[in-house]
């Protein structure tokens, strides 16, 4: 037997993928959050943890992937620099360990949507 998806089904997939995917990378910021160094007065008039986003991108093979991060022009430097001092809190590689500590409750909202959108 071969099941065979129209494409309006095709189509709904697609965008409950796209919803995950929103939904799973504003998990992730979240925890990146969490971790990001804390500033006690703002920078430049913000914090950085209010300049993160996510926005969904076409890859490189035309896939849709998420993209996180922060707007802050110094976030790339907190965020590598390891002999840095977090007085306040925080830490460097936040949003790095973020994206490894929310892989899979991130996959799940993909796969949640999809499910969802299935039954």
């Amino acid at each position: 037997m071969t099941l065979k998806l129209n494409e309006t089904v095709l189509l709904e997939v697609a965008t409950a993928r796209r919803r995950g995917l929103k939904t799973g990378a504003r998990l992730i910021l979240a925890l990146s959050d969490e971790g990001a160094p804390r500033e006690p007065e703002p920078r430049h008039g913000v914090h950085m943890t209010e300049t993160g986003f996510t926005r969904l991108e076409v890859g490189p093979d035309g896939e849709d992937i998420a993209a996180i991060g922060y707007g802050a022009f110094w976030a790339v430097f907190q965020h590598e620099d390891l002999t840095y001092n977090h007085p306040h809190g925080g830490h460097a590689k936040f949003l790095s360990l973020a994206v490894v500590e929310g892989e899979q409750p991130a996959l799940e909202a993909v796969a949640a949507g999809i499910r969802e959108l299935l039954t």
